[in-house]
């Protein structure tokens, strides 16, 4: 059985919210220097007011592309015989990994034994995956609502058959 390769992006509304909050910090910096320059410059300053430009400069280009590619993130592909997931939060700058070379794990279907929906936190539903290695894996999988979790996880169970 041949199935349709399936992509689930980021939704649009975190990345929107992201890209907000990093132009709001590169625009309160911007301002932060203009009001640094007008009045006296001390000493200090003048170390201070390149780290500033630099933190400026990138998270404003940080929030214009996240805004401008607010559809292109994906963090889950469904392909015929593997899935491939976004890894979030290993290392230092991880959320970098969303700009810069994104890294996707992947892990075959004949791989995985049994698949289901855990709550993890109050408000948090995770993807939990048992492996014939015995090993268990939480799926970092950003979703709107639970409908789209449990289509998600139909869509896996699908491939799994």
């Amino acid at each position: 059985m041949n199935l349709n390769d399936i992509k689930y992006h980021i939704p649009i509304h975190r990345t929107l919210l992201m890209g907000c909050g990093l132009l709001f910090c590169g625009i309160f910096t911007l301002l932060l220097i203009s009001t640094i320059s007008i009045h006296e410059l001390e000493f200090s300053d003048i170390f201070l007011l390149p780290v500033i430009a630099i933190f400026s400069i990138a998270t404003n280009y940080l929030g214009f592309k996240t805004i401008f590619n607010y559809n292109k993130f994906i963090q889950l592909e469904l392909n015929d015989n593997k899935l491939k997931f976004l890894i979030v939060g290993k290392g230092k700058a991880a959320g970098l990994n969303y700009y810069i070379m994104p890294k996707f794990e992947t892990i075959e279907y004949k791989n995985i034994i049994y698949i289901n929906i855990v709550k993890v936190d109050l408000f948090d539903n995770k993807i939990q995956m048992l492996l014939k290695d015995n090993s268990i894996i939480l799926l970092p999988f950003l979703y709107n609502n639970i409908i789209e979790l449990e289509e998600v996880i139909n869509e896996i169970k699908k491939r799994l058959k």
